[in-house]
Order: C-alpha cells, then sequence, then structure tokens
C-alpha cells in the first residue's frame, strides 16, 4: 500500500453538517461493499464494522481504525440553502371530498416543515490516505459527494490522484482519545464514529479531533 491524495473536482461544492464529513472510509467501504456482490448488512439484517477495505489500518492493542484523513478543503464561503415540504391540500381535496375529519400537518408523515442545509462552496476536496490501487480505481465511480446528493449537491467532474502524506492521513482525522493522549496530539473531543459504519455504537468512542484539522 501507499500514500495517495485523492481529489473530487466538484461542480457546485457539496453539503455536510461537520467538518469530518464526507469520511472517504465510509465512500470506499460503500464501493467495496458493492464491488463484492455482497449485502450491505450482515446475515442477522444487522449493519457490520467494514474491517477489510483495502485501507492501512493503524492498530492500538485489539483496537484499530483506518489510516485516511478528514476532508480538506477551502470554501470560499458555506452558503445555507433551506428546503421545505408541505402537505398539498389542493391535491388531496381530489381524493377526500367525501372524508371526514382534520389532516395533522402538525405531526407525523403529513408534517409541514422547513430544514436547511449547509452547501460548502468549493472547487474542490481532498482527502490523504495509505491504500492500494483498487480505490484509485474505484473512487472515480462515486459521482456525488456529501449529503443531499438527490438534490443535485456536491456533483464530481471528475477524480484526480496524486502522491500523497502517510503523516496527514494517520493524524488529520479523528482519532481515539486516549490513543491521541500518548502520541500527543491535542485538539477538542468528540464522541464520533471513527471506522465506518460510523452509526454503528460499536464503532464509536471519545475521539480528538487534532488542532487545526477543522
Amino acid at each position: 500500500m501507499k500514500a495517495i491524495k485523492a481529489t473530487a473536482i466538484l461542480s457546485n461544492g457539496f453539503v455536510s453538517y461537520d467538518p469530518m464529513s464526507p469520511a472517504i472510509d465510509s465512500m470506499i467501504g460503500y464501493l467495496y461493499t458493492i464491488g463484492k456482490d455482497s449485502d450491505l448488512v450482515s446475515p442477522c439484517g444487522e449493519l457490520s464494522t467494514h474491517d477489510d477495505l483495502p485501507i492501512e489500518k493503524e492498530f492500538d492493542g485489539d483496537d484499530w481504525w483506518y489510516q485516511c484523513s478528514m476532508p480538506i478543503y477551502y470554501a470560499a464561503t458555506d452558503h445555507v440553502r433551506y428546503f421545505h415540504r408541505r402537505f398539498d391540500a389542493q391535491y388531496a381535496e381530489r381524493y377526500m371530498e367525501n372524508v371526514r375529519g382534520k389532516i395533522a400537518t402538525s405531526s407525523g408523515p403529513t408534517k409541514n416543515f422547513r430544514l436547511s442545509s449547509i452547501v460548502h462552496v468549493c472547487d474542490s476536496v481532498s482527502w490523504h490516505l495509505v491504500c492500494d490501487d483498487w480505490c484509485v480505481e474505484s473512487l472515480p465511480k462515486l459521482t456525488h459527494i456529501g449529503a443531499r446528493t438527490g438534490a443535485g449537491e456536491g456533483r464530481v467532474i471528475r477524480w484526480e490522484f496524486d502522491d500523497g502524506d502517510a503523516e496527514i492521513a494517520r493524524t488529520h482525522r479523528p482519532l481515539p482519545s486516549e490513543w491521541a493522549t500518548r502520541n500527543n496530539i491535542n485538539g477538542y473531543n468528540i464522541y464520533w464514529g471513527y471506522r465506518p459504519p460510523v452509526r454503528l455504537s460499536c464503532n464509536k468512542t471519545i475521539c480528538t479531533v487534532p488542532r487545526g484539522a477543522a
């Protein structure tokens, strides 16, 4: 395996709600699982840890995580974009002419809402990681990154690859706090998923985000 710098060239920026996302090991985990024509879940129907990705692992006793950095980018600005959902009363009247009752628009599946997303306006996002050639060959299959890709956010024009920095891959990311303390890495602490899938409770712990990394 070798250190590479993977860069997504974007058309219109991307959406994320924290500086640690999108996580490239999660994206590679998705591609790797799909590439093996296997399910995204374990035989018992639950998500399982992606423990066999073609990315170098950092070990701390029996614990481990992947050597891949947080996203690195320069945003010209962060733009807040709002989106809405409103119950269509006119459309419903066609089918509810003889129906008695009241539609609840303050709760449940017909609730009206107004939510926001944070669009980071930038022309590219990069990650450093220690991996094999499979990642270089497969990442171009990702046409979008970040959140709200279904709304057209985070569209990738192309991927570029250069020599990377293994030290950035190892340390420019959320790290289990005990390991970070022993290795003199300072920053702020957050309860975070440090290996994919990040939503699994067994993949979450108190992590240190290195100073200057976010």
